[in-house]
C-alpha cells in the first residue's frame, strides 16, 4: 500500500529562502520533481538580473584609453569623481560650441522671446570652413533652429551666425577683438560674443579656458581642459531645451531664402553613441587635425544615464575620430562597474560602425 508522510523542503529562489510543506506520496519522486521546478525558477530569476561582477574592487584601475586627458563627473551635482590629467590644457575643438549655446540660453532665460527671433545668415558666416549646417548667405532661421544647427551637425556656419546676431548684447574685449577680426569681413559683433563666451566660462568656474572664435576651429589661442568642459556642460544641461537639442538624432527645419522661398534642411547628429541608445543621451563631438602632435585631435563630451545615476564624461585628445567614442565607452563601463559593480549591457566599441556622412569628411567637427 502507498504510504504518506509530511516533510519540509527548503530551497533558494533568487536569493530568498523558501520552506514548503509537501506530502510525500509513494517515495521521493514528487520531492525530486518539486525541487527541479524550484531550481528552474531560480536560474531564470538570476538570468534576468543585471550582470554583477563578483569581487570588483572599488579601486580597480581605469581602462587604457588613447586620449590625453579625461574626466568623469556626477551628473547630479557636477562634482568630478574620477579623472586623468583633468587640468591638462588642450584645444577644445567643437566642444567650444557648448559654451556658445550656453551664452545664448542664459540670455534667453531673461528674454524668452529671443528663441523665436529670426536670424539672417551673413555671407561671412555662410563661408566659414569646416563642418557645415549647409546654410547659405541671407538664409533666415529662428534662433532655436540655429542652436540645433550648432549642436546636431556641428555647424561652424550656424555658430558664427549666432555669434554675429547676439554679439551686440555684450561688451567688447580687447584680446578677443584683436584675434577674431583677422578677417576684415567679420562682423564687429563677433568678438563681443566670443568675449562673453570667455566671461561665461569664468562664471561657471573654469580656471584655464579661453576661446578666440565661436566654433572651436583649430587656433592656438583656443584652450581648455577636461575639468573646465564638464563645468560648462553641467551648467548647460540645467536648460531643458539644451537637453532636447543634444539628444536629437536628427533635426529638420526650413530656411527662408533671400528670394522668399523655403528650403528644407535636415541634419544628422555627429554623435554615434546616440544611435546605439543604451543610456547615452548626447552632448557634443569635436575634432581638429594636426594639433598637440597628433594627426587627429579627437574630443567628446557625453551624458549617460543608468539605474538612476548620471555621469558626464569628457575625453580630450583621442587619436582618431572613432577612438573618442571607444574611449568614452570604456570609461563609462568602468565607471558603472566601480560605482555599482554592475556591467551595463552596452554595445561593443564602434570600430565597425560607419561614421555619419558629415564626419567622414576631412573637416573639423
Amino acid at each position: 500500500s502507498t504510504q504518506s508522510t509530511w516533510g519540509f523542503v527548503g530551497t533558494d529562489v533568487a536569493g530568498l529562502r523558501i520552506q514548503v510543506v509537501v506530502v510525500l506520496c509513494g517515495g521521493s519522486q514528487f520531492v525530486e520533481f518539486f525541487l527541479f521546478r524550484l531550481n528552474s525558477h531560480r536560474i531564470s530569476a538570476k538570468a534576468e538580473m543585471p550582470r554583477r561582477r563578483a569581487g570588483v574592487a572599488a579601486d580597480e584601475p581605469p581602462p587604457a584609453v588613447s586620449c590625453k586627458s579625461w574626466a568623469i563627473a556626477d551628473g547630479h551635482d557636477g562634482r568630478i569623481v574620477w579623472a586623468m590629467k583633468q587640468f591638462q590644457t588642450l584645444q577644445p575643438a567643437s566642444l567650444a560650441k557648448i559654451c556658445n549655446c550656453l551664452v545664448v540660453l542664459l540670455l534667453c532665460e531673461e528674454h524668452p522671446h529671443l528663441l523665436r527671433e529670426s536670424v539672417t545668415v551673413s555671407p561671412y558666416a555662410a563661408s566659414i570652413n569646416g563642418t557645415s549646417a549647409e546654410l547659405k548667405a541671407y538664409d533666415r532661421l529662428t534662433v532655436r533652429d540655429l542652436l540645433y544647427g550648432i549642436m546636431v551637425p556641428s555647424g561652424n556656419d550656424a555658430a558664427t551666425a549666432i555669434a554675429e546676431h547676439f554679439g551686440h548684447w555684450f561688451d567688447a574685449d580687447t584680446d578677443s577683438n584683436r584675434i577674431a577680426l583677422l578677417n576684415d569681413n567679420a562682423d564687429p559683433a563677433l568678438p563681443r560674443f566670443v568675449a562673453e563666451m570667455n566671461r561665461t566660462a569664468a562664471r561657471v568656474g573654469c580656471v584655464d579656458t579661453h576661446f578666440v572664435n565661436p566654433h572651436g576651429m583649430g587656433h592656438p589661442g583656443n584652450r581648455t581642459c577636461a575639468a573646465d568642459i564638464l563645468k560648462i556642460v553641467y551648467r548647460a544641461i540645467r536648460f531643458r531645451v539644451f537637453r532636447h537639442i543634444v539628444a536629437a538624432k536628427c533635426y529638420c527645419c526650413q530656411a527662408l531664402s533671400h528670394n522668399d522661398t523655403y528650403r528644407g534642411l535636415c541634419w544628422n547628429n555627429t554623435n554615434i553613441l546616440l544611435f546605439d541608445g543604451h543610456g547615452y543621451d548626447g552632448i557634443k563631438t569635436g575634432w581638429i587635425p594636426n594639433a598637440h602632435g597628433q594627426k587627429i585631435h579627437g574630443c567628446l563630451t557625453t551624458s549617460v544615464r543608468w539605474d538612476g545615476y548620471q555621469f558626464l564624461v569628457c575625453v580630450l585628445g583621442s587619436k582618431t575620430q572613432r577612438q573618442r567614442f571607444s574611449d568614452t565607452q570604456k570609461l563609462v563601463a568602468w565607471a558603472f562597474n566601480t560605482k555599482l559593480q554592475v556591467t551595463p549591457r552596452f554595445p561593443p566599441c564602434l570600430s565597425e560602425n560607419k561614421l555619419p556622412r558629415l564626419m567622414s569628411k576631412e573637416k573639423c567637427v
